[in-house]
């Protein structure tokens, strides 16, 4: 990783290894250095979790099949409030209640 002189192969295969839960879903994947030690994280977002809840069946791409653009699926009101709570509870939501917090959610469908 350039200047910092980290294995580029190695900081690779450990987010190949981090993201197996996240396989067919494009999320942001946070790279911490610090002491040429590297931490992952995931940067969540509305949309990445709501695919999530929707299951397997809505963002897994099959290979000789065309790309799928839009995604159609039911969703309850427990998932997004779910999905709302894990965007309040990591700062990623600037309204002051919950409720703009799932109304928000809801947009982002």
């Amino acid at each position: 990783m350039g200047k910092m002189k980290i294995n580029a192969r190695k900081v690779q295969q450990e987010i190949e290894q981090f993201g197996k839960d996240w396989k067919g879903i494009r999320i942001v994947v946070l790279i911490t250095i610090q002491n040429k030690e590297f931490t992952l994280s995931v940067e969540n977002n509305a949309s990445c979790l709501l695919l999530k809840e929707l299951g397997p069946k809505y963002y897994e791409r099959k290979r000789k099949q065309p790309q799928i653009e839009k995604h159609t699926g039911n969703l309850t009101l427990d998932q997004v409030k779910k999905v709302a709570k894990i965007l309040d509870l990591d700062g990623k939501n600037l309204s002051k209640t919950f409720a703009g917090c799932v109304k928000s959610v809801l947009g982002t469908v």
